[in-house]
């Protein structure tokens, strides 16, 4: 058993902070103090300290220890949500540099707790183009978190920083903007160097020009996303990007292109130095092509695993792992084939190769679960044992 409480060794590092000799010192070791409590929720004592610390900064001479603190103070409350009393506390800086980093992170912590219009406020007492961007990007992300997707193009079009603008629309975005409406042209994802970024936004605009009815240029663009993603040097960012890129496809209904995609990412993944490595891509593959629909491709995908499969079975004991993978496949591709009504003509032999699968798996554990799985599809009612009737 512990001598003390939390708190009471809390009050004890407190106790040895203010014994500090430098009132700087102390006011700094104070700021840990008080972070350290917000960590193990220790709301008694952590808002008396919040004081005690704040008072202590105030009290500084210099004048640049106290700037520097009382920011580390703002990102604090900032951090832990007490916005209002980061606003409180924004005056009280009174040097330049470190009241221009305060006033972003303000901002940005506004436009996160869905603030929007204090964030846009306190953006506009910024000075510094990059930091007023930075908001611009918090204050989308919020928006396209809340689902306002029309404000969120506005705000997108507002960023001037291409590499900024992306981000906000790659990472949060996805295809519920129309990137044609915010100021990135293709000419100007043409230059974009980091050929990820570049064959991500080319992709996206791809995206929402085949939604606008512009198929013809949305077809070029498509094609050109292709050739960027083709020049990746590493095969495995190369397999993985080509495959979220034919899911794309498949969701905007142009399968043709998507299995000639899938395709492509299956013979790279293959290139893929070391079976470990290469057969999670190939798991992934089909799945999203058992999610497409496209049974046959993904039984295709199926049999190159089962022939890397029974390459690691021969060289190595450790087989659990990937096992594993090979039933949840196995599964999903099952229980697809169960649900999908327009496929029943060919969903009874399709099952047997994958109750033949299953059953190959040496594991017991997984080969119990994909057969489980297998008996759920079965009992669906569409395909299995007695669906001929």
């Amino acid at each position: 058993m512990n001598e003390y409480s939390p708190s009471d060794l809390f009050l004890e590092a407190v106790n040895a902070a203010v014994a500090i000799d430098g009132p700087a010192d102390v006011a700094n070791v104070l700021l840990q103090i008080t972070t350290a409590l917000f960590e193990v929720n220790n709301h008694d004592y952590v808002h008396a300290l919040l004081q005690k610390t704040h008072r202590r900064i105030r009290e500084l001479d210099d004048p640049r220890e106290r700037a520097y603190l009382l920011r580390l103070f703002v990102t604090l409350q900032c951090r832990r949500g007490l916005i209002d009393a980061a606003v409180e506390t924004l005056p009280f800086i009174d040097d330049p540099e470190q009241q221009a980093v305060a006033l972003k992170e303000l901002a940005i912590a506004q436009a996160q707790a869905g603030r929007l219009d204090d964030a846009l406020k306190t953006a506009d007492e910024i000075e510094d183009f990059d930091d007023y961007e930075a908001v611009l990007v918090a204050v989308g992300e919020e928006q396209i978190r809340q689902g306002l997707f029309t404000e969120a193009q506005t705000t997108a079009a507002q960023i001037e920083s291409e590499e900024l603008r992306i981000h906000l629309l790659q990472n949060f975005a996805g295809d519920k903007v129309d990137v044609t409406k915010t100021n990135i042209s293709i000419e100007s994802a043409r230059e974009i160097d980091d050929l990820f970024h570049r064959s991500s936004i080319l992709r996206q605009i791809g995206i929402s020009l085949q939604k606008n009815g512009r198929m013809s240029e949305a077809s070029a663009v498509f094609k050109e996303t292709l050739n960027t993603v083709l020049q990746f040097g590493n095969t495995y960012s190369r397999t993985n990007s080509l495959t979220d890129f034919a899911v794309d496809l498949t969701d905007l209904g142009i399968d043709g292109s998507a299995i000639k995609v899938f395709r492509l990412a299956i013979d790279v993944a293959q290139e893929i130095d070391g079976i470990s490595f290469a057969l999670p891509c190939l798991c992934r593959i089909a799945e999203c092509q058992t999610a497409a629909q496209l049974f046959n491709e993904a039984f295709d995908t199926v049999k190159i695993i089962e022939e890397l499969r029974d390459e690691i079975y021969r060289k190595s004991p450790e087989r659990g792992p990937f096992d594993r993978d090979f039933a949840a496949v196995l599964g999903k591709l099952a229980i697809a084939l169960a649900d999908s009504m327009e496929f029943e003509g060919e969903s009874i032999p399709l099952f047997q190769k994958s109750l033949d699968i299953a059953r190959s798996i040496i594991d017991a554990q997984c080969r119990a679960v994909a057969l489980m799985r297998l008996a759920v599809a079965t009992g669906r009612g569409t395909i299995g044992p007695g669906s001929e009737q």
